[in-house]
């Protein structure tokens, strides 16, 4: 009997360990500056993020709209702006106008975005239920990259439970 109870428990054991080996996408946001995970949240296929900022010449909202595609893509949905200038997307082409906003559509594939930011930027994304501003709090310059990353489920709990900023 004492064995029959060893091994079940040693089996349950090994499936909750081989169980969290198995990975898990979370979309991830890095100041490539200081290394510092900003944001971490699980993302399935299909999710949804914004990325919105001022833009820095013509200090109008810029809204970009990314979908999560199988292994480990973003697509550009679309990008929408109130006014076009310089380092906006050019508005003759696939460009229309929705409720006061120029919008473009995507369709370009990325496995990851970079973004330069300066203190008139104040870049925030949102993501499921939470929004969050990505700015650097001093005040100063910074470079974002976002991606979604693979990470083993248990290495992703214990990240999620202690802020772990380690990368695998």
């Amino acid at each position: 009997m004492r064995k029959k109870g060893l091994l079940i428990i040693s089996t349950i054991g090994i499936v909750l360990f081989a169980g969290g080996l198995i990975p898990v996408s979370v979309l991830e946001v890095k100041d490539r500056k200081s290394g510092e995970i900003l944001f971490r949240k699980r993302a399935v296929e299909g999710d949804v993020f914004l990325f919105n900022y001022i833009h820095s010449v013509e200090k109008t909202p810029v809204e970009g709209t990314f979908l999560i595609e199988r292994r480990n893509v973003l697509r550009i949905v679309e990008t929408r702006f109130s006014s076009h200038g310089a380092g906006l997307p050019n508005v003759s082409g696939k460009t229309i106008r929705k409720n006061g906003w120029f919008v473009v559509e995507g369709g370009e594939r990325l496995e990851k975005f970079n973004f330069f930011f300066s203190p008139i930027n104040r870049p925030v994304l949102r993501f499921k239920d939470r929004e969050t501003a990505l700015g650097n709090e001093k005040g100063g310059e910074g470079l974002l990259e976002i991606s979604i990353r693979r990470h083993p489920f248990i290495l992703h709990v214990f990240k999620e439970l202690y802020r772990l900023p380690f990368d695998p």
